[in-house]
């Protein structure tokens, strides 16, 4: 068997991770876009893209069905936002929309509270 690359810090840890999008329902469109980088189909050693496409429909949903984002300067939540559009940091966009995406409740405002 050839010699695998290092791929310890080839990733995002999970406890960085900001986001986790379904993308199921463009799997067909993500595996054409895998087929579309023939460059890493071939060489003669193991090739990731080339196992991902051979999976069974069944596999590739699970394997291929999400993808995860680390937003910068974002604390990672749990569960993870499901939105690439809602910003995991604390005060950017509306207020609420991280627990919103989150599932959870905003917090009440003070006026709530009385």
């Amino acid at each position: 068997m050839p010699d695998l690359p290092d791929e310890r810090h080839a990733y995002t840890a999970r406890a960085d991770l900001t986001h986790r999008i379904d993308v199921r329902a463009e799997l067909g469109r993500k595996r054409a876009a895998l087929r579309a980088h023939v460059s890493q189909q071939g060489g003669g050693g193991p090739r990731t893209v080339a196992l991902l496409l051979r999976l069974p429909g069944p596999m590739a949903r699970v394997v291929l069905g999400h993808e995860w984002s680390r937003e910068v300067g974002a604390v990672s939540g749990d569960p993870l936002l499901g939105d690439l559009l809602v910003p995991a940091r604390p005060g950017v966009g509306e207020g609420g929309s991280v627990a919103a995406a989150r599932g959870t409740p905003p917090p009440a405002s003070p006026s709530a509270r009385r």
